[in-house]
């Protein structure tokens, strides 16, 4: 499994969602777009900055890694709080996987924003209130933890990285390498084509 991309962001991350789709044009002019990719790419913009020492070292820790391995990176505004206290060793997870938008196989990212310590993992099924993931907890995880919705991503080379006498900032731009699951159970429909 990938690391996980750990330093918190400024606030103001931008978040893009692109499908790729063909137009199909009618006898009589109108259109009909046509999927041809079933998961959109998703690409998130970030100021992260980089003040203490322990800071640093992980932002160049990170880049260096990215460089050959993807990241897996929250999706910040896909989040839900942990509801109740889980031991290390155990897979169930308490929160509001509605509010995260969880899905079976998703990727999801456990982050303490007091300590920055991380785990990522997939979704094995869940529940509205409880997640159960593909492999155990490696930490313990309470009510100062969240959880987000994850997204397996590779630095973009539109990045920049700015280092000042004591402290850097890094405009960081992630795309995704895995794209997650937009299309929830239940949501989809059939529709009569030409060839059906």
């Amino acid at each position: 499994m990938s690391s996980t991309f750990s330093l918190l962001p400024e606030s103001g991350v931008k978040e893009r969602w692109d499908w790729s789709t063909d137009v199909m044009t009618s006898w009589n002019g109108s259109e009909t777009r046509l999927a041809l990719v079933d998961r959109p790419r998703i690409t998130q913009q970030m100021l992260v900055k980089a003040v203490t020492p322990e800071e640093r070292r992980e932002m160049m820790r990170m880049l260096s890694e990215n460089l050959t391995n993807p990241d897996t990176v929250p999706l910040w505004a896909w989040s839900a709080r942990v509801n109740a206290a889980a031991s290390s060793g155990t897979a169930t997870v308490a929160c509001d996987t509605e509010r995260a938008q969880l899905a079976v196989d998703d990727y999801v990212v456990l982050l303490n924003a007091d300590t920055q310590k991380t785990q990522n993992a997939i979704v094995a099924s869940l529940t509205s209130t409880t997640v159960t993931l593909v492999e155990n907890l490696a930490q313990d995880v309470d009510s100062s933890w969240v959880v987000y919705k994850g997204m397996v991503s590779a630095i973009d080379n539109s990045s920049s990285m700015t280092w000042g006498q004591t402290a850097g900032q890094f405009v960081v731009r992630m795309q995704s390498w895995v794209e997650p699951k937009v299309q929830r159970d239940g949501s989809g429909v059939s529709i009569t084509t030409f060839n059906s």
